[in-house]
C-alpha cells in the first residue's frame, strides 16, 4: 500500500526542524574546538629535546672538567717523576765523584713509584 503524500511532507518538515534546532543550538553554545594533538605532541617533544640538550651540556662540562683534572694530575706526576730521576742522577753522580763505584745501569735499577713517593730497587731475576 503506497504511503500517503502527507507522510513524506511531515518527514521533510521534521528533518528541516531538526536541522534548524541544531543550527540554533550552535549559535547559542558554539562547538568546542578539537584539541590539536599534533601541536601538543610537538610541544612535548620540544620540551624533551630542550631537557636532553641541557643534560648533554652538563655531562660534557663534567667530562671536560674530569679530563682537565686527569691531565693536570698526569702532568704533576710526570714532573714529579722527572724531578726524582734528576735526584737519583745527582745522587749517582755524587757517589761516582766520591770514588764509590756505581754501575752504569744503576739508573735503570731504581724505580720510583709516584703514587707512594718511594724508591725501590728493581728485582733482578
Amino acid at each position: 500500500m503506497p504511503a500517503a503524500p502527507s507522510d513524506g511532507m511531515w518527514a521533510a518538515l521534521g528533518a528541516i526542524a531538526a536541522t534548524a534546532i541544531t543550527q540554533l543550538s550552535r549559535l547559542v553554545r558554539p562547538r568546542r574546538p578539537k584539541p590539536d594533538r599534533m601541536a601538543a605532541e610537538r610541544e612535548l617533544l620540544d620540551e624533551a629535546w630542550a631537557r636532553l640538550d641541557q643534560e648533554k651540556r652538563e655531562l660534557l662540562a663534567e667530562v671536560r672538567d674530569e679530563l682537565k683534572e686527569c691531565r693536570d694530575r698526569s702532568d704533576d706526576l710526570e714532573a714529579l717523576v722527572r724531578a726524582e730521576r734528576l735526584r737519583v742522577a745527582l745522587l749517582i753522580r755524587a757517589l761516582q765523584e766520591a770514588g764509590i763505584p756505581v754501575p752504569p745501569a744503576a739508573m735503570l735499577e731504581i724505580d720510583f713509584d709516584p703514587a707512594t713517593g718511594r724508591y725501590q730497587l728493581r728485582e733482578m731475576a
